[in-house]
């Protein structure tokens, strides 16, 4: 009895679809050899048959010569003289004269059959002769003469047929070891292909586990197997991403909607226990809670429907320098308010294949922040360059920009630099919401320093 385990390995590497791939393979292989050396075999044996042929037309010819020259008289002298050289039964001669007389190494007429291969265009045919006990076969070919003689010329089958029966050999040997080895093959490759694949399912497992660290590891050969590998961990790697993104959303929401949550509900209590005049005051503070709420979740919404691409979006090309002169028009009476001078230095059309709205709302959102994060009396340039393939869009302001620490979070949904949560109202969810648009438009978004203040440069290609 063999252990449960090494049952288990012989069932599943025989059991595989890879073994069972290969060795259809090598079976449909071995089927093909056997046909192309049959091939082979058949032009072989032919080319062996047809020297037999033209040697017994040879002996035939040479005798017959003899035959025309002087009569039977020198064709028995022939036959007599190279029959007797004849040592081993190679070659026989069998000339039966007129008279019934019998000349040659060979006794009577031999019983002439037809050779099985004749349809090949092989013109001899085969007798059986007895030598020292043995039934020998030989091709043989016959002539006859007006003057009612006949003449059989004979050639030993045997070395030739003892070529093509090796020859035979040779091709099932080849067919049968081709076969083997195909499954031998099969089974060895399959073991590896298994060993690698359990090896797959085990960290799997704990990915499933929740271990969302867990890499496959990569084979250090180029081929499909790494490629697969590299895009599975590429995979995981997002998962990860978006499943702390989730995680940290969560803290986020427990910590940025507490508040507004806890003031829209103080309202109500007071709303119950006023008596007057409040009344107003406080539905509306209960319409501005209420709509800086759902404002709050529409963002969530729409960036979650960008990142998981369930968003509808109608891509066509428009003019990009439009849309940002259409944002700066929105909000220029924001910016006077604060003094703020808004310069562009646009170019006089920039084509741009993409979503309008969205590219409208990433302009809005980084013009609103820059806005909101200048001083009184502050600067913002906006600037447009583009080249043959690419637009790239720099907000650079001189407000008190983002530490250095944090540049790499403020992407995250919620969060929030520490200091400008009590001073600055939002939710965390301007620059989220920018991020996910670029990146559905296979962009690039990057924060510099800008000595003092932020720049917000955004690269999106023209095409998508």
């Amino acid at each position: 009895m063999l252990p449960n385990k090494l049952v288990d390995t012989y069932r599943g590497v025989f059991g595989s679809y890879v073994f069972r791939f290969i060795s259809g393979y090598a079976f449909w292989l071995s089927i093909s050899v056997f046909l192309l050396l049959g091939i082979i075999y058949s032009l072989y044996a032919r080319d062996i048959y047809r020297d037999i042929e033209q040697q017994l037309d040879y002996e035939l010819g040479q005798i017959h010569d003899h035959y025309v020259e002087g009569g039977v008289l020198r064709a028995r002298q022939y036959v007599q003289t190279h029959g007797a050289e004849i040592t081993a039964p190679k070659l026989l001669y069998s000339l039966l004269a007129s008279d019934g007389e019998l000349h040659g190494n060979v006794g009577p007429p031999p019983v002439l059959e037809d050779f099985e291969f004749a349809w090949a265009g092989l013109n001899f045919q085969t007798f059986n002769y007895q030598e020292h006990g043995q039934d020998l076969r030989f091709a043989a070919v016959t002539r006859g003469y007006d003057d009612g003689s006949e003449l059989l010329v004979g050639l030993s089958l045997i070395p030739a047929e003892d070529k093509i029966q090796l020859m035979f050999d040779l091709l099932l040997r080849g067919t049968v070891v081709t076969i083997l080895l195909g499954v031998i093959g099969g089974a060895v490759i399959s073991s590896k292909l298994l060993r690698q694949v359990e090896a797959f399912n085990t960290i799997i497992r704990k990915i499933l586990a929740g271990d969302l660290s867990k890499r496959l590891p990569i084979n250090r050969y180029s081929g499909d197997f790494r490629e697969m590998e590299i895009n599975i961990n590429k995979m995981l790697d997002r998962l990860q991403e978006l499943m702390a993104g989730v995680r940290r959303v969560s803290d986020n929401i427990a910590h940025d909607l507490r508040t507004p949550l806890t003031r829209l509900r103080n309202h109500v209590a007071q709303l119950e226990l006023s008596g007057g005049g409040h009344k107003e005051e406080i539905i509306a503070s209960l319409s501005t809670e209420a709509d800086e709420l759902l404002a709050t979740f529409n963002a969530a919404l729409k960036i979650a429907q960008i990142e998981t691409g369930n968003r509808q979006s109608e891509f066509n090309r428009h003019d990009f320098t439009t849309t940002i002169l259409d944002v700066i028009e929105l909000y220029e009476p924001v910016a006077a308010e604060k003094r703020i001078r808004i310069s562009d230095n646009l170019p006089r059309e920039a084509s741009i294949e993409g979503d309008r709205d969205l590219l409208f709302q990433v302009v809005a959102n980084l013009l609103d922040n820059a806005i909101k994060y200048t001083g009184e009396g502050g600067l913002i340039e906006i600037i447009l360059q583009q080249d043959a393939d690419r637009l790239k869009l720099q907000f650079r302001d001189n407000g008190i920009g983002i530490p250095l620490a944090d540049r790499h979070r403020v992407f995250e949904r919620f969060f929030r630099v520490e200091a400008s949560r009590s001073e600055y109202p939002g939710n965390g969810l301007g620059l989220s919401l920018v991020a996910a648009v670029v990146d559905y438009h296979q962009g690039k978004i990057d924060l510099y320093d800008n000595n003092p203040g932020l720049c917000v440069s955004v690269d999106l290609p023209r095409s998508t």
